[in-house]
């Protein structure tokens, strides 16, 4: 992913396209995972959740196969075990 423009950060997340510019992997990593460790985890059906739980054994397999797919991939974790 390039992100163009550091003040764009969000808008680029979400698609956005950015203006000029180049933003380094490592700034935006450390963004990234800033914003990521920001975002409210809990109960599903408290509106100001935006991180629920995994709610069986499939759906845990499946997150974790796309961690070990970037880790082969060369991608080191940020956050979890």
């Amino acid at each position: 992913m390039v992100v163009d423009d550091p003040q764009n950060l969000g808008e680029a997340e979400g698609g956005a396209q950015a203006p000029q510019g180049r933003l380094l992997v490592g700034e935006f990593l450390a963004r990234f995972v800033k914003q990521a460790e920001a975002l409210p985890v809990g109960n599903p059906l408290d509106p100001a959740t935006r991180v629920g739980p995994l709610v069986s054994v499939e759906h845990l397999d499946k997150v974790m196969s796309y961690v070990e797919l970037g880790g082969r991939g060369g991608c080191p974790r940020r956050r979890g075990s």
